[in-house]
């Protein structure tokens, strides 16, 4: 599938298509004029926090702390707050345009210059000397990271660069001259960079638009010669063919909902930036593929910020609205877009004015403010959905509010992109509150993306919604996978039902454990789990986890509810064997998951029979009590 290369290359090779410069603003387009008072207010008085700042030091021995100790946030904390300052001073003095940010901005400017290498310590295996903790300035490499500083650095240029050259033409010289060392020439130069997927030993992911989406935009704002632009654009073309090629007919984004904005999200960057760059020629948005991707956020949208949270993937999102609503306006799609209109009004009445991690991102958000604070109807909830290459399902029990239950399970296998061991992991939210869940990922270290990533206990299938039999969970690798998936829905109800025997190992000594969940929406509406198991010999070693954010409180024998403060209590009540229940507290030590559960603690709930089964079903249903 080359959707890009094959329609374009020889237009561009033969000049038929034209590259233009970039513009983010359309012609008649006025900050002053477009923007809110409110808004010019936030802007500047962002700018005015970072007027006499120091600027934190990123020393050796900070660098090389990832290699002694695996710990990234002590390095990458100073990292990344020195470039959301020079953002919010590029910002703040582009729109005033008195000098008066002037002299921070260019200590920020010079001071990123200055640093050895742009790229994060945790992605030295890049490199020829992948084995040093520190960097090596005579080898310039290009990650996620050193992509979006060139971006800041080049954006900044273009919306500040008579200012900057009124102070010394040799500022300007400067940036230009690393933009060109560190980003241009290696893109144009190399092609062993995995991300551009040439030579690709790590996958297909969301590296391969996202520094594309960076490079291409410093290239086309910055490199004077024609040849090498065109030569940029193609080989930027070819990645994002392969990238779009990976993935399959339903758009779903294998890594998580929380990754699609810097998946799906920077091929929109990449795609509007050549649709910019060609006047418009260069143009896919009307492939089905392309739509489904964008869309893919709707089907994961449960409510609020909260979204279906598979693989390391974040139940709780902040996200960038408006890559939803710009995606949802370039494929005419009118319930993305009120999603991002959605999101963005409610992080506005959190006070969040702008909402982007990234100046080029910012301009886009600033371009179309008007229309993302547009007043008009945000019907965003979809009923059903079914995801059938990545086997995930959607249900809820209507499509005009987020009251009532909401069901998610998935079938897949074990090798997916920032995988989980959770094949036929579920979610149920109530009401657009979570129920049982997906713990999620908690922050990154050197181990997240190890031999030892398993050994983590959120990547555990038994800290998901999965049983474990005589003590053995799912194990990784794409042979351990989901069968006979079977998605049923009708306006009474909704159901998947997967067999999960394939995901365990054969010590397990498994013949069959078929799970059915089903969102019945008819009467009283309610959630079931029905657990159908065949063993090769008796066993009691079963233990079925369930996931909490809710006070599990056994009631009977048969009986249990989840409380929580403020919300309806619901209750499990289950058929078949008699088992004993054992809840245990689950600290969250990781701050990252302590902001997404709102708590200290997540429950683990442990269904065990009392005695030996070798065929057995059990049916749980959970409604309001």
């Amino acid at each position: 599938m080359k959707l890009l290369t094959g329609r374009y290359t020889k237009q561009l090779k033969s000049n038929l298509l034209q590259l233009q410069p970039l513009h983010p603003f359309g012609p008649e387009w006025s900050a002053q004029r477009e923007l809110s008072d409110e808004l010019k207010h936030f802007i500047v008085q962002r700018a005015e926090e970072f007027l006499h700042f120091e600027w934190p030091s990123l020393n050796a021995a900070l660098f090389m702390d990832f290699a002694r100790t695996g710990n990234r946030v002590r390095y990458e904390t100073p990292y990344f707050i020195r470039r959301h300052a020079l953002q919010a001073l590029i910002v703040g003095e582009w729109l005033e345009g008195k000098g008066r940010f002037l002299d921070d901005l260019i200590n920020g400017l010079w001071a990123t210059c200055e640093e050895t290498t742009w790229i994060l310590p945790a992605h030295l295996y890049m490199g020829r000397r992948k084995q040093e903790p520190l960097a090596d300035d005579s080898e310039p490499l290009i990650d996620l990271f050193a992509g979006e500083t060139g971006a800041l650095l080049a954006w900044g240029l273009y919306l500040l660069e008579p200012a900057l050259a009124g102070v010394s033409p040799l500022l300007v010289e400067r940036i230009q001259k690393e933009l060109k060392r560190r980003i241009i020439d290696p893109y144009l130069e190399r092609n062993d960079f995995w991300w551009m997927l040439e030579v690709n030993p790590f996958g297909i992911n969301n590296w391969a638009p996202w520094c594309t989406s960076n490079c291409l935009g410093i290239i086309l704002l910055h490199e004077p010669d024609e040849a090498r632009r065109i030569e940029a654009v193609v080989k930027g073309m070819r990645t994002l063919d392969l990238f779009i090629a990976n993935y399959t007919a339903d758009g779903g984004c294998d890594e998580g909902s929380s990754y699609w904005y810097r998946a799906g999200g920077s091929l929109l960057d990449c795609l509007d930036i050549l649709y910019m760059a060609s006047g418009g020629q260069i143009n896919i948005y009307d492939e089905p593929l392309i739509r489904e991707i964008g869309r893919f956020m709707l089907k994961a949208y449960i409510d609020d910020d909260y979204f279906v949270n598979y693989a390391d993937g974040s139940a709780r999102q902040s996200g960038t609205p408006v890559c939803l609503y710009r995606y949802g306006e370039r494929i005419m799609d009118q319930q993305l877009s009120a999603l991002g209109r959605r999101l963005h009004r409610q992080r506005r009445e959190q006070g969040m004015l702008l909402q982007t991690e990234c100046l080029y991102r910012e301009l886009q958000e600033l371009a179309c403010y008007v229309h993302l604070t547009a007043p008009g109807r945000e019907e965003v909830f979809l009923q059903d959905s079914w995801m059938s290459d990545l086997q995930i399902i959607t249900a809820r029990e209507s499509s005009e509010a987020a009251n009532g239950f909401y069901l998610s399970a998935k079938g897949g296998h074990n090798a997916e992109n920032h995988n989980h061991n959770d094949v036929g992991q579920f979610i149920v939210y109530l009401d657009g509150k979570p129920l049982l869940v997906d713990p999620g990922v908690g922050t990154y270290t050197a181990q997240t993306f190890s031999e030892q990533r398993y050994d983590i206990w959120c990547m555990q299938s038994s800290y998901h919604n999965l049983p474990a039999i005589n003590g053995f969970q799912q194990q990784a690798g794409q042979e351990y996978a989901a069968h006979s998936c079977d998605y049923k829905v009708t306006p009474e109800r909704a159901s998947l039902t997967v067999e999960l025997a394939g995901a365990y190992p054969a010590e397990a000594g498994l013949e069959s454990w078929r799970r059915s969940v089903e969102l019945h929406r008819i009467e009283t509406a309610k959630v079931t789990i029905k657990e159908e198991v065949v063993l090769l010999q008796e066993t009691a070693d079963i233990a079925m986890h369930w996931i909490t954010p809710c006070l599990p409180v056994s009631k009977t024998n048969h009986e249990l509810r989840l409380i929580s403060e403020g919300r309806e209590t619901v209750r499990v009540q289950y058929t078949g064997p008699f088992l004993k229940c054992r809840i245990e507290r689950i600290e969250l030590e990781d701050e990252k998951l302590r902001d997404v559960w709102g708590e200290p603690q997540l429950y683990r709930i442990v269904w065990m029979p009392e005695s030996s089964v070798k065929t057995a079903a059990w049916q749980f249903s959970v409604f309001r009590e």
